[in-house]
């Protein structure tokens, strides 16, 4: 009986066909593994993107607010230098404390425009 198999008219396209399909499913696996293996090396290239950026992200947000503070604290100390010369403007020397005044006014006005603060 074996024989009569292997003499067998349909035994030689059987085997062919299941050749092709036995050489497609191996192409097919092997693809599906090298698409895989791209997509893992893509994946951890935008994972490292990602944190780059939130790195950049936060030291950006950082410098913004230092400058914030120090321009709050330039505001302060020019408030303070004009209540200053406000109190020597009615104490005396008007000439001279008129002009400071309107000096350091316009200063604070500078810092505030650059701030982006509105009084």
């Amino acid at each position: 009986m074996n024989k009569e198999v292997f003499e067998s008219i349909y035994f030689l396209p059987v085997l062919t066909i299941a050749g092709l399909i036995l050489l497609i499913l191996i192409y097919i696996v092997f693809k599906y593994k090298s698409d895989l293996h791209k997509k893992d090396i893509l994946l951890v290239e935008q994972e490292e993107k990602i944190k780059y950026l939130r790195q950049i992200s936060a030291e950006n947000d950082h410098r913004h607010i230092t400058a914030t503070h120090e321009s709050e604290k330039e505001i302060l100390e020019l408030k303070h230098a004009i209540e200053g010369l406000e109190t020597k403007i009615k104490e005396g020397t008007k000439n001279q404390v008129v002009s400071m005044l309107e000096a350091q006014k316009n200063k604070r006005a500078k810092v505030l425009n650059k701030a982006g603060i509105s009084e």
